[in-house]
């Protein structure tokens, strides 16, 4: 009974080991495509809004409301909100005059 015991713990602390190791490779890698890969393969295996209405109507308006703030939390913190020939001109004039520093 005991040496089960113990050889279950071997195990155990194995497999940790092993995941522990796979997560600091993955983390690891800084690849765009991994990383949308990734998150494709995530999206994949996340349940739909319909099927998540169809389980549980209450679950689904909270998934749709998370969903939401984040669209929202995304516009907000556009990455490349600086790309426009417009914008990048008014902000390369902005530097050399004083006037025109709050003006975007």
């Amino acid at each position: 009974a005991r040496e089960e015991m113990l050889n279950k713990l071997r195990k155990q602390r194995s497999l940790m080991f092993q995941h522990e190791i796979k997560l600091k490779r993955i983390k690891k890698i800084k690849s765009r495509t991994f990383r949308k890969l990734l998150k494709k393969r995530k999206e994949k295996n996340k349940l739909s809004i319909a099927e998540l209405e169809a389980l549980d109507p209450q679950a689904a308006e909270q998934e749709k409301a998370k969903q939401e703030a984040k669209r929202i939390q995304e516009r907000m913190s556009l990455k490349h909100k600086n790309t426009s020939k417009r914008v990048q001109r008014l902000i390369r004039l902005a530097k050399n005059n004083p006037a025109m520093k709050g003006v975007q």
